[in-house]
């Protein structure tokens, strides 16, 4: 099964502060939120690229529940 956020090449990832997580780390274009100006690339860590992983699958989750209707 594919991950529901890939990490990044290995080529992307640099020296940064961590969006997520707000520390020093290494770190990869993560997604992209939409602003007034334009569509701006978090820098993420490893541990946020994980954590994004989850957040899809628990929505994903949420989402076949709300289909089948079933209960939380």
């Amino acid at each position: 099964m594919k991950p529901p956020v890939a990490l990044p090449p290995r080529h992307q990832w640099r020296f940064g502060w961590c969006a997520c997580c707000d520390r020093q780390t290494l770190i990869a274009p993560g997604p992209q939120i939409a602003t007034d100006t334009g569509p701006v690339t978090l820098p993420y860590c490893v541990d946020g690229f994980e954590r994004a992983g989850r957040y899809v699958h628990r929505t994903r989750l949420r989402s076949a529940r709300a289909d089948l209707n079933l209960p939380r």
